[in-house]
């Protein structure tokens, strides 16, 4: 099954925070394949470029600020955070993921392809 492209662009997104800020050369490879992947879309004409463009700016824009808040978590300073730090930064990655969702439903909107992201029992579901 070929990835859906809300996914690919979400993935993409992702890899190009990776790039940026690890620093490993192997997420350039991700980028390049994930932009091919796009730039098929695009040619097929499932998605125009400003469309692209736009939901991908927002999915590195979020994932950015995911990224952020998360960082120290995944370096297990939870206990220099403290607990109300820790709750706080998740309560922030909701809305954040809300984000994320709107965009990677946008471009399901838009293209018909994949599925479109519910949220149901949820605390992000609108």
């Amino acid at each position: 099954m070929e990835m859906p492209l809300p996914d690919v662009l979400d993935r993409l997104s992702i890899a190009m925070l990776k790039a940026e800020r690890i620093g490993d050369s192997c997420f350039v490879g991700e980028v390049i394949a994930y932009n091919e992947a796009v730039r098929q879309h695009i040619d097929a004409g499932l998605i125009k470029d400003t469309d692209v463009e736009e939901c991908l700016s927002g999915l590195y824009h979020v994932n950015s600020q995911i990224w952020d808040l998360e960082a120290d978590i995944w370096l297990g300073k939870e206990g220099e955070l403290g607990l109300d730090e820790v709750g706080r930064r998740a309560l922030a990655i909701r809305g954040w993921n809300e984000k994320r969702v709107g965009y990677r439903n946008k471009v399901y909107e838009l293209t018909g392809l994949g599925f479109k992201d519910i949220k149901s029992n949820h605390a992000s579901e609108k």
